[in-house]
């Protein structure tokens, strides 16, 4: 079996091998099938950066907590689909991006906070996209990047998503005709997570001067309820507050918490007043959530509420057309159409047959090679 370190090694010595794209497509395809595509999507692509060369797997968490989690909870198919991608001797680095908090000197606090200086934690590339001290950055330092978010170009367009893209679009860019939240719905693997971190990304890079905070609900939960046990809610409170768009995954999280849920709709509201921008995903409208408060639904209806819908045919034949084309697997007319007329469920699921297409193109070609080396 392949070994797993203990503890985990630091990000900058996980890996020295370039990473092959095509296993790495390979690896997360299957473990998408071994725990579940909506468990892969919750903790292994918001932000989490997988890669893959000829005897590692490398996994670089946002932080801590998501590194634990992953540990605790994914060692064993981590561990067997490594097995099944690089052999019996790969090994597998769960890491956390390195992080550093950008604060003023101590003489400099209270005039700075007078003149509301924001100071936030700046992560590397495979975190979410955080700005930095605006005074660093006045010095010639560059605002964080974040290359692990998806983009809203790669996005494709159809019937069942114009809308919410389009607002989406509308936050990336600034726009001035952007609503001040943006709430998007729909079924698991249509696109939703893609959108808002589309949007969070291409805010990054049109005003990297702003804050911006993208967190799923469980982060934001389980960040709460530490911040209560250690007595440290106002800290906790100026991280997602002091912001100019604030992003919040799985909404839907939010279910039957309480407490939860009114730190959420006070956030939502300080937020609003400092003139910054609210985008939220979930599985459910709003009033569908269940024991969602009266208070933060009619907050949430206040905004634009948009629903992904599952991709019809024609999106679907271009989603593998799309998916094809980055993995520079060439396809027929003929075998696209079939792949979007079996996969009608979501864009998870056309992505994962295309990936499967790509690994046995892979495995095919190998075994190819191998048997014209036993020939020759």
């Amino acid at each position: 079996m392949p070994s797993m370190p203990a503890p985990p090694r630091a990000a900058s010595s996980a890996r020295t091998e370039p990473a092959d794209p095509r296993r790495t497509e390979q690896f997360r395809a299957r473990l998408s099938e071994q725990i579940g595509p909506h468990r892969f999507g919750l903790w292994f692509e918001h932000g989490t950066a997988i890669s893959v060369d000829r005897s590692a797997i490398t996994v670089v968490a946002t932080n801590a907590y998501v590194r634990d989690w992953i540990l605790r909870n994914f060692r064993e198919p981590l561990e067997r689909v490594a097995g099944e991608v690089l052999g019996a001797e790969s090994s597998v680095n769960v890491t956390v991006a390195e992080a550093c908090i950008s604060e003023p000197a101590a003489s400099d606090r209270g005039a700075s906070d007078q003149a509301g200086a924001r100071h936030v934690a700046r992560e590397p590339d495979s975190a979410a996209p955080l700005t930095e001290d605006p005074r660093r950055r006045s010095s010639g330092s560059q605002a964080v990047r974040n290359h692990a978010l998806r983009r809203l170009e790669d996005f494709v367009v159809g019937e069942s998503n114009r809308l919410a893209f389009a607002a989406s679009q509308q936050i990336g860019d600034g726009s001035r005709e952007a609503p001040s939240i943006l709430f998007l719905h729909g079924e698991c693997g249509v696109g939703k997570t893609h959108l808002i971190q589309g949007l969070c990304r291409r805010r990054s890079e049109r005003a990297p001067r702003q804050v911006i905070k993208y967190v799923t609900a469980e982060q934001f939960t389980n960040e709460y309820i530490a911040a209560v046990r250690d007595g440290s809610l106002d800290a906790f409170r100026k991280r997602l507050r002091r912001v100019d768009l604030l992003a919040i995954d799985d909404v839907h999280f939010f279910a039957n918490k309480t407490a939860t849920q009114a730190e959420f709709l006070h956030t939502i509201d300080a937020v609003g007043l400092m003139g910054a921008k609210v985008a939220i995903v979930s599985d459910e409208h709003p009033r569908e959530i269940a024991r969602l408060s009266k208070a933060l639904v009619s907050r949430l209806l206040a905004g634009i509420v948009a629903k992904v819908d599952a991709p019809d045919r024609d999106l679907r034949n271009a989603l593998v057309r799309r998916f094809a084309q980055r993995r520079g697997l060439r396809l027929t007319d003929a075998a696209i159409d079939c792949v979007a007329s079996r996969c009608v469920g979501s864009v998870r699921e056309i992505e994962g047959a295309v990936a499967k297409l790509a690994a046995v193109s892979v495995l095919d070609t190998r075994r190819v090679q191998g048997e014209a080396i036993n020939e020759s």
